[in-house]
């Protein structure tokens, strides 16, 4: 849901969009990285349902949004009385009624419960006398069949506009996913809807389209489609080891260094600058719901910068950073993203090469683990400069770098993980 409405976050607005659903991937994914806890999982795989049972389209793109209303009535579609609950679960329904704060009166309006969950699973078992595993597997089907007949409703109508830069904020959520979880199907969503923006969105010369007008006339990208599609892109990269991902972000970049950079001011306007325009030029630095495009910018060109040692990348994201870093230390929270490159400048970069034959396997298994390091890799030899010179046939290595100088490989990612500090999950 799009956010609480009430001091204690019970009563959500209703409508649902998909830029809060594909960075919910990402939070939790990388949650679960570093806490393996399973709720974080189940939020994820939960989360992926609904965004492709609601809002996927036939090519393998993504709706914006769900309207709030149904019925003529807010959040219609997903708030019950306690009667229609008894009627479908009959036997199991008091169990699940405690559970999730159902009342007669009802919690929210006009007698109907939104579901909450106030005690965990495990308190909440032990204050019923239930086993946990038994009540887990109670609720998940009881939760079913109200799903089966809420289908059965009104549904709320469906915003279906199909932006670039929220489908790309969804691969990368997608790819926090197949990060974590290892599971194919994530990678494969990433792929089909990466697919989407090349064949439908993108121009042979790197121009970007943001959305159809009425589906039929397009409207030219700003600055956030062509910053999330190329960090998505890169995100890509880092999932499959394909080059190509690498020269479709360096071929967005460079477009957007054409017509949307402004070396007076440091920044990228958020629109493209054209000649003579009388418009005056914004500059979008601050987060907001979604990150901030010139903050997603400066990541990705130093990303890039690295991959493909190209020091005016590197220079543009430095300056960039350096020019944001007074408003960052007064209001942190609006500039979070910024504070992840700085990160970069403050602490040690460190770099993990693969390369060999089970390069895929062996960074599928790394993923796992949260390390927000940059990662390269080839199955074969590649003029990439990280991996120049690495492949060694017949063997997978790993090497462990620091500012591009790397320790001597190691066969295993337990060793890798050891060098770089971390222990295995």
């Amino acid at each position: 849901a799009r956010y609480a409405t009430d001091s204690q976050w019970k009563v959500p607005h209703f409508e649902k969009m998909l830029y809060d659903n594909a960075q919910l991937l990402s939070v939790y994914s990388n949650a679960y990285r570093l806490t393996r806890k399973p709720l974080y999982k189940m939020v994820v795989y939960e989360t992926h349902e609904f965004i492709q049972r609601d809002l996927q389209n036939p090519d393998g793109a993504f709706y914006v949004s769900l309207d709030a209303d149904s019925e003529g009535e807010e959040g219609a579609f997903y708030v019950w009385t306690k009667s229609e609950m008894d009627k479908l679960l009959g036997d199991d329904a008091p169990l699940f009624e405690a559970f999730y704060s159902v009342t007669l009166s009802g919690n929210w309006e006009h007698g109907k419960n939104v579901l909450v969950v106030e005690k965990t699973l495990s308190d909440f078992a032990k204050e019923h006398g239930v086993k946990e595993h038994e009540l887990a597997s109670q609720l998940t089907r009881d939760r079913q069949l109200l799903l089966e007949a809420r289908g059965k409703r009104e549904h709320p109508p469906t915003d279906t506009k199909v932006l670039t830069s929220w489908n790309a904020l969804t691969i990368t959520g997608l790819l926090d996913a197949y990060s974590a979880f290892g599971d194919e199907m994530f990678l494969d969503q990433a792929l089909r809807t990466a697919d989407f923006i090349v064949s439908h969105r993108l121009d042979a010369g790197g121009k970007l389209w943001r959305s159809k007008k009425n589906n039929r006339e397009f409207i030219p990208a700003f600055l956030d489609d062509y910053a999330f599609t190329a960090g998505a892109f890169v995100g890509l990269y880092r999932a499959t080891f394909d080059e190509k991902w690498l020269s479709l972000a360096q071929k967005l970049i460079d477009y957007t260094m054409l017509h949307f950079y402004s070396g007076d001011e440091g920044f990228f306007n958020y629109s493209e600058l054209e000649q003579g325009s009388i418009i005056l030029p914004k500059f979008e630095v601050s987060d907001n719901v979604i990150p901030s495009s010139n903050a997603e910018m400066a990541w990705v060109l130093y990303q890039l910068g690295n991959y493909f040692d190209e020091d005016d990348y590197l220079a543009v994201a430095k300056n960039m950073t350096r020019a944001i870093y007074p408003r960052m230390l007064h209001n942190m929270p609006y500039y979070s993203h910024w504070a992840r490159l700085t990160n970069r400048y403050i602490f040690p970069q460190r770099e993990v090469v693969i390369v060999g034959d089970h390069a895929l396997d062996d960074n599928k298994q790394l993923a796992r683990n949260y390390l927000p390091h940059l990662v390269s890799g080839s199955k074969t030899p590649s003029d990439l400069p990280l991996l120049q010179n690495r492949f060694v046939e017949g063997e997978t290595l790993l090497y462990v770098c620091e500012d591009k100088t790397c320790n001597l490989p190691v066969t295993t990612v337990e060793k890798a993980l050891t060098q770089l500090g971390v222990k295995a999950k």
